[in-house]
């Protein structure tokens, strides 16, 4: 879920709103729409706003110099009205200003989600009001005419559809995706998200569910990075309590979906798979372990830094010398940094890192970590090393 929304979901939070968790498909919600607070706090007047306005605009000055630089002030506002619950009128003002941001850099799904929480939260116009203004100023952006449909006609299947797979494609928002999908005019997807909407407990059924996803992925190429992506996150929920050919079937499958989906900005690269790590994008260097010591032809200056990924599923042996062997990734036959075996980092004459962002200054070398005489290692592992360009 995108930063501007976390923010929001704390500041519903703080402002005690309640949202389903369960919505009942059998009657189509509005879902643009959260349930309406008891107690709202009153807007501050025109001259009071324009107020504070200013003083926001004169505190973030610096940031008001572009068009870039404003988009990226959307969740410093945000936070600041998280941070101003003792006063409304300047959390109003924080809130009214970011959205008028996200209005101009069109980014829609900030845009509602900050109409709906001044429509709970401040007196005045309701969220459908608030919707229709500030939706009809964005233009350009294939999902608004869909959104303002929902306003007038919940129920409408295109709608839902086109919505729903906004939220699950570029919102990646599925508490809000599945509702929609479940009313829209794609019945194969519809039935799916009905189907999660029961939120099956048993770890067969999710898997079951999570095979659904996975199948409709397949029969589609707009929304099969979506539909993977929500596979894979069931799959590794189920998979704890999976046993047998189910297991099986579903590692198989997230190996399959792993290796298919692109890397992004969030990979965890101390949990690649290995079809992520052979599609990482970097100079490979085998390292020996009989060598000892395997310098590489990468020197680094002072302040450049290379990440260093090391082959998640390859192996070399460790030995000591009581006859005992063992079979261990780069991350060595104990646990902990300096466990029998580990991959260890040196750049020049600097001190031992470990795999990761690396930096310093000469020549990279890369060695198995080796504790005493009576241990030795044997094998290859390949590493990958990945300019980093801030």
């Amino acid at each position: 879920m995108p930063i501007h929304h976390c923010l929001i979901v704390l500041l519903l939070s703080a402002s005690s709103l309640t949202v389903s968790a369960e919505p009942d498909v059998s009657a189509p919600p509005d879902l643009l729409s959260l349930p309406t607070e008891a107690a709202k706090a009153p807007a501050p007047d025109v001259e009071a706003l324009k107020r504070s306005l200013a003083a926001i605009k004169e505190l973030h000055l610096a940031e008001y110099a572009t068009p870039k630089a404003r988009a990226a002030l959307i969740p410093t506002l945000i936070d600041q009205a998280l941070q101003n619950q003792e006063d409304p009128g300047a959390r109003y003002a924080l809130l009214h200003e970011a959205r008028e941001l996200a209005i101009a850099a069109k980014e829609v799904d900030t845009v509602v989600a900050l109409c709906e929480q001044l429509a709970q939260a401040y007196q005045g116009p309701d969220v459908t009001s608030h919707l229709r203004t500030c939706l009809g100023r964005i233009t350009g952006v294939a999902v608004v005419p869909a959104l303002l449909k929902l306003l007038d006609v919940p129920s409408d299947p295109a709608a839902n559809a086109v919505v729903g797979r906004w939220y699950a494609n570029e919102v990646q928002d599925w508490q809000r995706a599945l509702p929609l999908l479940a009313q829209g005019n794609d019945a194969a997807t519809a039935k799916v998200a009905a189907n999660e909407l029961l939120a099956p407990a048993k770890a067969s059924e999710r898997m079951a569910l999570a095979d659904q996803w996975y199948d409709l992925g397949k029969r589609t190429t707009t929304m099969r990075e979506s539909f993977w992506r929500h596979a894979l996150g069931l799959y590794d929920g189920a998979k704890a309590e999976l046993t047998g050919l189910n297991l099986a079937l579903a590692e198989k499958r997230m190996a399959e979906i792993e290796a298919t989906l692109p890397l992004g900005a969030d990979l965890d690269y101390s949990h690649l798979s290995a079809g992520q790590w052979e599609r990482l994008k970097g100079r490979i260097v085998s390292v020996d372990a009989e060598r000892g010591i395997n310098p590489t032809a990468i020197t680094l200056s002072e302040g450049q830094r290379v990440r260093v990924v090391p082959h998640p599923t390859e192996t070399w042996k460790v030995s000591d010398s009581r006859g005992i062997n063992q079979q261990t990734t780069w991350k060595g036959g104990m646990a902990g940094r300096r466990a029998a075996g580990s991959l260890q980092c040196v750049v020049g004459k600097g001190l031992e890192q470990s795999p990761g962002i690396v930096s310093g200054s000469g020549q990279l070398m890369l060695f198995p970590l080796v504790p005493g005489k009576r241990f030795s290692v044997t094998g290859t592992i390949r590493v990958k090393i990945i300019p980093i360009s801030d």
